[in-house]
């Protein structure tokens, strides 16, 4: 668990960050910002080496999502140039469910 005070200059904006690990796979991060009340909140949850969910919600913006990464995060040099991790991800507006968004996302990496 780490707990990580955070002071922005020269605005003098205090904020703090609180990470907790459940175990391997799971892990829980918040974020709170004590001068405008905003938070945020994700959850991540690995299965394996190839898959990782992660959920969260941000109250500045008042949006919950949901995304799915799919690939191989960990590798030696020689795999590097093929690494390639593809994202599912949904996005509910909590102020207008009917104009959620599910996007696609990938990312390659590209060694030349």
């Amino acid at each position: 668990m780490s707990f990580l005070p955070i002071l922005s200059l020269p605005s003098n904006d205090l904020s703090f960050a609180f990470k907790r690990r459940f175990g391997l796979s799971d892990k829980l991060s918040y974020w709170y910002n004590c001068d405008s009340n905003y938070w945020s909140a994700v959850y991540k949850h690995t299965y394996g080496e190839d898959f990782k969910l992660k959920a969260g919600y941000d109250s500045e913006v008042r949006l919950g999502w949901a995304s799915l990464w799919v690939g191989d995060e960990g590798g030696k040099a020689k795999t590097a140039p093929m690494k390639m991790k593809v994202q599912f991800m949904l996005q509910v507006p909590q102020d207008d469910i009917k104009s959620s968004v599910l996007m696609f996302r990938i990312k390659k990496r590209w060694d030349i």
